[in-house]
């Protein structure tokens, strides 16, 4: 089982510092204006997040556990559990943060660094769920390479939400059906 990355103090800290560098338009924020946002100490702040663009990582790897939490918890088929993942860590009352932080994270070579490295863990933390979902061996290599499309379907559909302003499900959507064709074709 993946243990939980994600303290409710790091994360309530990175919260309120993403609200600051959304309001801001820019991660070029202080860090002792994003330690004051937070309501931390910055001695706190950089013993929580290495750099100020770690202060992104919290609330990426709270949507890893999200997303594999809401997995493990759908009853339907996996497709729609994983385009039902997809929406609950990005959108309903999550939309203003999404349309908000991405664009600027993308815009930002730490930040975007941040993301990726995140993508990247967040494969591995939803692997166990996704391999459960899908009946594959949760260390084997298919449960990998479906945690990796997914992740890169995730990766896709937010940088055109960035490009375009558009509602990226449809996208995400249409990139893990196609992934799963291809998956599917492969096998027969």
């Amino acid at each position: 089982m993946v243990r939980s990355r994600v303290t409710g103090s790091a994360l309530a800290a990175s919260e309120a510092a993403i609200a600051c560098i959304i309001e801001r338009g820019t991660l070029r924020v202080s860090a002792r204006e994003l330690a004051g946002s937070a309501g931390i100490p910055e001695r706190t702040f950089f013993r929580w997040f290495t750099t100020k663009e770690h202060v992104l990582q919290p609330v990426f790897d709270w949507g890893a556990e999200e997303f594999a939490r809401v997995l493990a918890a759908h009853d339907g088929p996996p497709l729609e559990a994983i385009d039902a993942a997809f929406a609950a860590i990005l959108w309903g009352e999550l939309e203003p943060r999404t349309r908000g932080i991405f664009p600027i994270a993308f815009a930002d070579a730490q930040g975007r660094a941040v993301f990726l490295a995140a993508m990247q863990d967040g494969e591995r933390h939803i692997r166990p769920a996704l391999a459960v979902l899908l009946g594959l061996e949760p260390d084997g290599v298919e449960a990998r390479a479906a945690a990796a499309g997914v992740a890169a379907a995730v990766r896709l559909a937010l940088e055109r939400l960035v490009a375009t302003g558009e509602d990226p499900r449809a996208d995400f959507s249409a990139l893990v059906r196609s992934q799963h064709a291809v998956v599917l074709a492969g096998s027969g």
